[in-house]
């Protein structure tokens, strides 16, 4: 039937003032729309912030959650208010309780500026310090280098392999002092820094940020575990077909140790997006992918060493074990989905059964 605000074939809309006409061919109607006591807060407290009246929008963005406390618009509108009045911190908790990243950014990136300048004395000062411990320290190791040769302790080797693979690796593969337990506790760490990463980063580098927990934790630990695990157990069984000299165990530890700058790489990530702003984006995303990198390279580097490849050979074993996860990802998906199926069927058939007893 016919529907007061509704249309048939809508033809022509036109805007008049604070009214909206819209023309109904079907109807041989014109509809005419206007503001709400809300619609009308909304448009004035925007063109008070147009007229840098501040104050006055604020208190209309006020008004506005009072009547929709979920409306992001109106937490935006107060953000920028209190951008343009300069009290930056506040307005970073209004932009971030409206999810706008640009606006949080810009104030972020003014009240930093503020905080820089305050302490500029104390930063340098720490600074200095710090870089003076390094040259003291690197005098005294290389002091130390030139009078004995260097015994490595089992937990000290993934990060004598992490600066230097080639050597670190070899030293590992012909001394035998891989530790499984050192294996374990450094996987252990890359999983802790996946999920702190994941959770912890700050709102501007966040694009899951909820302002809760936002994942099941013991699911994504699952699926990491899995993943990793099933790498090590298909690299194994393809590189034992192929004279690949690794055991399933060296295999996981050599694999494990390769985890310590992705693992190092995601603590930097979370601490450096509290630093940063949006304008900086690009050097965060670098430093991931280094650190990303640096671990790949050391993977090829430990598989290489540990089977006794060449680097071609290493690089097809490890492309051969993305496929062989690939497939078996696709089988487990598969074996879910049958499941499932057969699961609603016989809960269908349970169910009909009942029925049937009942009658």
């Amino acid at each position: 039937g016919m529907q007061q605000g509704t249309f048939g074939t809508p033809a022509a809309v036109a805007a008049y003032e604070d009214k909206l006409y819209v023309l109904d061919s079907a109807k041989a109607s014109v509809t005419v729309y206007s503001y709400t006591e809300y619609g009308s807060m909304v448009c004035r407290a925007l063109e008070l912030y147009n007229d840098g009246k501040y104050d006055e929008s604020i208190e209309l963005w006020q008004d506005v959650l009072k009547q929709n406390g979920n409306m992001q618009l109106a937490y935006c509108g107060i953000g920028k208010g209190l951008l343009g009045k300069g009290e930056y911190r506040q307005a970073m908790q209004y932009f971030k309780t409206g999810m706008d990243k640009e606006g949080y950014s810009e104030a972020y990136a003014l009240q930093r500026k503020i905080v820089l300048r305050m302490n500029a004395g104390w930063l340098f000062l720490l600074a200095a310090v710090l870089v003076a411990v390094f040259l003291i320290r690197g005098v005294l190791i290389r002091k130390k280098d030139n009078t004995e040769i260097r015994h490595y302790k089992n937990w000290q080797y993934p990060f004598h392999i992490m600066l230097h693979p080639g050597e670190g690796y070899k030293d590992l593969h012909w001394t035998g002092q891989e530790s499984l337990l050192v294996a374990t506790v450094i996987f252990g760490v890359w999983l802790f820094s996946n999920l702190l990463r994941k959770q912890t980063t700050a709102f501007l580098f966040n694009d899951e940020y909820t302002g809760r927990l936002s994942i099941n934790i013991w699911t994504y630990l699952l699926v990491l575990t899995a993943l990793a695990l099933s790498f090590v157990v298909i690299n194994w069984a393809i590189c034992t077909l192929f004279e690949g000299k690794g055991t399933l165990k060296r295999v996981y530890i050599y694999s494990a140790y390769s985890l310590v700058p992705i693992s190092i790489g995601n603590f930097l990530y979370i601490a450096l997006s509290y630093v940063f702003s949006l304008q900086e984006a690009a050097f965060l995303s670098l430093l991931s992918m280094v650190f990303t990198l640096w671990t790949v390279l050391l993977l090829l580097r430990g598989l290489s060493i540990l089977h006794e490849y060449s680097l071609r050979q290493v690089v097809l074993s490890v492309l051969s074990t993305a496929l062989g996860m690939a497939i078996v990802v696709f089988l487990v998906l598969l074996l879910v989905s049958l499941f499932n199926k057969v699961a609603s069927f016989v809960v269908s058939i349970v169910n009909e059964s009942i029925l049937h007893a009942q009658r």
